[in-house]
């Protein structure tokens, strides 16, 4: 997608295949995991962006109900009129959401249904099940959605599968990451070529060159997983070590760290501390969320005896300390996210 055109978020080539398959009565579903209408609303004189006041997070901009919203905790509120920092009159809105696609398609395919599921719309399972009828009667149509339709859907008339935005995951500050896009691509593009029919898969990037684009174009799902798995173990992470997360939330930063100090001291007065990581006490990826400010420490071990030790030397002392509605914490053994 680099130093190419776009509309709504879809390549050139990417229309081009949407429309072959529509033409040939396929079915096609195409996979945003982002919904709204734009996840960034920002003054382009002074740079205001507008955030949640509750969560370390951008507002999310929900043109159907012209609100801005927050994916976290929920807070809302209505679209400024200009800036709230400098009064400039005019506020833009950057990147696609499910909702913003939705529309863009439906303007350049009026003769073809276009259906959306992402939370947004589908509140029960009933709602989902209805949505979904009209691929069901084998028409052409395209399904766009978030996690909801990446797996578990079997229909044998979409015969393209079109994955937008993967490059999110590339640069993720999760280890995790690579394993999710993979596992992601490879269910997306599993939805179509199911029936009679040969299916497509489309994903578009920039980064067409990064090694793990490269592995998903040219190898199975088994390759790129021992890769993966090669690369935990060289670092260290699960499943070659074991995590121990100690996370703390409090009213204030300072508050929460300090609990995670206290716990830090107790572990470390343990024999056999000296053979495991301490990372932290420091603050969570998100600090606030839902206006509390979290924070983190972190045990990592290959030695899982020395880990379990330690963790049975301290933890009867650690569960001793107080909590409070101000300062909480818990323990996450074998945490999935550090």
């Amino acid at each position: 997608m680099r130093n190419s055109r776009f509309e709504f978020g879809c390549h050139a080539q990417t229309l081009s295949r949407i429309e072959r398959h529509l033409g040939d009565a396929g079915q096609v579903l195409i996979y945003l995991n982002r919904r709204g209408y734009a996840p960034i609303v920002m003054c382009h004189e002074c740079g205001w962006q507008a955030l949640c006041r509750h969560c370390d997070a951008r507002l999310t901009l929900h043109q159907s109900v012209h609100g801005l919203l927050c994916h976290h905790c929920g807070y809302s509120q209505s679209v400024p009129a200009g800036c709230p920092e400098c009064g400039h009159d005019e506020i833009k809105h950057y990147g696609i959401g499910t909702e913003q696609l939705e529309q863009g398609l439906s303007r350049r395919y009026p003769d073809f249904p276009v259906v959306r599921i992402d939370r947004d719309v589908i509140a029960s399972r009933e709602a989902l099940k209805s949505r979904l009828q009209q691929l069901q009667s084998g028409e052409p149509c395209i399904l766009i959605g978030t996690q909801m339709i990446a797996k578990g859907h079997d229909y044998p008339m979409i015969t393209l599968s079109v994955v937008l935005d993967a490059d999110q995951a590339l640069f993720s500050a999760s280890y995790r990451a690579s394993e999710r896009l993979a596992q992601t691509l490879y269910q997306v593009s599993g939805r179509a070529g199911r029936g009679d029919r040969a299916g497509e898969a489309v994903v578009q990037t920039r980064f067409p060159e990064h090694p793990l684009m490269q592995a998903l174009l040219e190898k199975d799902y088994r390759a790129v997983a021992d890769d993966l798995l090669q690369e935990r173990s060289s670092f260290g992470f699960p499943p070659y070590a074991r995590v121990v997360m100690f996370r703390a939330d409090a009213v204030e930063l300072k508050a929460a760290l300090s609990l995670l100090d206290q716990i830090r001291q107790l572990l470390a007065a343990a024999a056999r501390f000296d053979a495991l990581d301490c990372v932290g006490p420091m603050p969570a990826l998100m600090t606030r969320r839902i206006g509390r400010y979290r924070a983190q420490l972190c045990l990592i071990s290959r030695d899982f005896q020395a880990l379990r030790s330690v963790l049975s030397e301290a933890m009867p002392v650690i569960a001793g300390l107080p909590t409070s509605a101000r300062v909480s914490w818990s323990i996450d053994v074998d945490a999935y996210d550090l």
